[in-house]
């Protein structure tokens, strides 16, 4: 455990963020998206004074579902007036798990009052396919700094960027030795390969990987004339022509895309052979591989039918067994293809575009959806679904609109409650709006940015009880007293409640999880709400929920956490247990709400070590125990740090956690 000052901070960052004209706190970043088992992880805040000295303390610590892991750390806080000073916190200790972690922090004044508190998540996860969280970059051209563009992706915990377009051409994404090249829209300043290294480079000391974007089975219309490329490998309409999507923007470099046979061994070298010389140009972590969806009935050169989705999973294999070491993601736009995806489940990361397909436009679509996908693959889930879209289609680039905050984070809740993430954040304040990437009709305010920043934290903290071999659950669940409507279908209008479950872990035998999603605020049962019609409703608050639950409680939690409330931060609630039914009062549901049931079947710690004889306090009892079991031994309860002798240390560390515990 460590703690350091220093006198830089991103002063923009923190007036945003001032919570008085006296004090202020600012938000808790790790160093890095994602951290690696074995690396020490970083995180910071900063505090600022006004206009009077500061003389207080500062609390911080460190809990994994609610469970306290590391701390509390009390450090003082003395500051002249209007000066700040970062802090660095260095949690040692940690369970060893791949997931997320809450740094929880509250600064006191002098009197021992809170003035202010934040808090921040951080992961440590052996790759970032455990937990993908995508985000975008568009920008790669000379002016384009990598600390602007990137550190808010960082911020808000993005452990992977799609980065979109920056290709010269779809079949030939680079030519060898060029340093500079336009993209398909011909914007200017063109790209550049320089920049692009920065950015991979930069984003790695970020944490984040860096996927290049290019289609699977795209030329442009002029192949044939500027590549190697044969028109015989190509897909084929019941007239004779080749299949080709259209385009159609002025001033591109390409009206269309010539479409080929995904699983035609020709294409399939070509395409390995350009691709692999540009990942020696440029050390992307893999291919983000876009696809376009039913092309309906299309033939090979020879009038054979061509079975689409099996040339996918054709051309993924291919594309894996010649470019070893690189990750892939597949879009599977429409869930077109992705039953065949499925079942081959050789995809590191599973993308869906979604529109407005009959069954896949809904909120109770969206949970039936990503349902099905768990059931049939071990690829985490990452969506793609352009909320505000034809509010946005009012609009443009030289005159935007703004979205709309309850649109965006309704469909946040929807997503990350049942297991799946949806591309949202891009380079600098970019949201996403539109399927091209750089398009700006809608800007996002700050508040929303923040917001959005405070939901990735929250999916972070909790993603072992969001992402991590959950499943859907039945289940009573009765909400509320009586004067807010409740479905379990999705309707708008209506509070949304749904049950996940998951299994064992080192502290419990088993998590039953409730979401609560307030579709009061809904214009539509539509997730993306293209017309932004969602409107602001009252918070919840002091709401009783009770919940069915398997008997017997025993040494059972029962736990809430909101990405809105206290900073994510969970609480224990007060749970009254009548047969098999648990009633609890809920504090604050503001877009989305999470109660969840640790079963536990005796007291104990589970993030407590100290804790040697498991009663839920670290006391002169435990030391006892340490003092009897003195010297080797291996694998005892008494060895606290686990080095396989109990000593001096263990005492120590007895000594620090002495209290409660749990």
């Amino acid at each position: 455990m460590c703690l350091s000052f220093s006198s830089f901070y991103n002063v923009e960052v923190l007036l945003l963020l001032i919570l008085s004209v006296d004090i202020g706190l600012s938000p808790v970043y790790p160093e890095q998206s994602s951290f690696v088992p074995l690396d020490q992880p970083r995180l910071r805040t900063s505090v600022q004074s006004g206009e009077t000295p500061f003389d207080g303390s500062l609390r911080w610590q460190v809990t994994h579902l609610g469970r306290l892991v590391d701390g509390p750390h009390v450090v003082p806080v003395q500051l002249d007036p209007d000066t700040s000073s970062t802090l660095e916190f260095l949690p040692q200790d940690l369970p060893v798990v791949d997931g997320g972690f809450l740094c929880e922090v509250t600064l006191f004044d002098g009197q021992g009052v809170s003035v202010a508190e934040e808090a921040g998540a951080f992961e440590v996860a052996g790759h970032w396919t455990q937990f993908p969280r995508y985000g975008y970059i568009t920008q790669f051209n000379k002016p384009a700094d990598p600390q602007t563009l990137l550190a808010p992706l960082r911020n808000g915990l993005i452990n992977v960027v799609q980065v979109y377009d920056w290709m010269d051409e779809h079949h030939h994404p680079w030519r060898v030795g060029y340093d500079y090249w336009q993209d398909i829209a011909a914007r200017d300043p063109w790209v550049s390969r320089t920049k692009l290294l920065d950015l991979i480079d930069h984003g790695q000391t970020f944490g984040m990987a860096s996927m290049a974007y290019n289609l699977m089975y795209g030329a442009y219309d002029n192949y044939q004339t500027t590549s190697g490329v044969a028109a015989s490998w190509g897909l084929f309409r019941a007239n004779g022509e080749q299949d080709h999507h259209p385009l159609h923007v002025m001033g591109w470099e390409t009206q269309s895309l010539a479409l080929f046979d995904p699983s035609h061994v020709g294409w399939q070298e070509w395409m390995a052979h350009r691709t692999g010389e540009a990942f020696a140009a440029m050390p992307f972590s893999g291919w983000h591989i876009d696809t376009l969806g039913d092309r309906g009935t299309v033939f090979n050169e020879s009038g054979q039918v061509i079975d689409l989705p099996s040339a996918y999973a054709s051309f993924l294999e291919a594309m894996q067994s010649t470019l070893p070491g690189k990750d892939f993601t597949v879009n599977a736009v429409g869930d077109f293809g992705g039953a065949a995806l499925r079942a081959q489940d050789a995809w590191d990361v599973a993308y869906y575009e979604l529109w407005n397909e009959s069954n896949q436009d809904d909120y109770a679509d969206l949970r039936s959806f990503l349902a099905e996908h768990r059931s049939q693959s071990s690829a985490s889930p990452v969506l793609a679904g352009y909320v505000n879209y034809d509010l946005a289609q009012q609009f443009s680039d030289s005159d935007p609109g703004i979205f709309n905050p309850s649109s965006v984070l309704l469909a946040q809740s929807a997503i990350l409650a049942n297991g799946g993430w949806l591309i949202s954040r891009g380079d600098g304040d970019a949201l996403l709006c539109n399927e091209y990437f750089p398009n700006r009709n809608l800007q996002p305010s700050a508040d929303l940015l923040r917001d959005v920043e405070r939901f990735h934290h929250f999916a972070v903290a909790y993603e072992n009880l969001l992402r991590d071999g959950v499943e859907t659950a039945s289940g009573g669940v009765i909400f509320g007293d009586g004067s807010v409507p409740v479905t379990t279908t999705g309707e708008a209008g209506s509070l949304w409640t749904f049950r996940m479950t998951r299994g064992s872990d080192a502290c419990a035998s088993r998590y039953d999880i409730v979401h609560l999603v307030d579709l009061r605020r809904a214009g539509s049962n539509k997730w993306r709400d293209p017309a932004g019609l969602a409107q602001p409703v009252d918070v919840l608050m002091d709401q009783p929920v009770r919940i069915q639950f398997t008997p017997p409680w025993s040494e059972s939690r029962l736990w809430f956490a909101a990405p809105e409330w206290r900073g994510g931060q969970a609480v224990e609630l007060d749970a009254i247990v009548s047969g098999d039914e648990v009633v609890a009062t809920l504090p604050s549901i503001e877009h989305w709400g999470m109660v969840w049931i640790e079963y536990r079947t005796q007291s104990g710690t589970c993030g407590c070590p100290s804790d040697v004889n498991e009663d839920g306090f670290v006391g002169f009892a435990d030391l006892l125990d340490v003092v009897a079991s003195w010297g080797a031994c291996l694998g005892c309860s008494s060895d606290v740090n686990g080095d396989g002798v109990v000593e001096f240390v263990d005492l120590l560390q007895i000594l620090a956690d002495y209290g409660d515990c749990f």
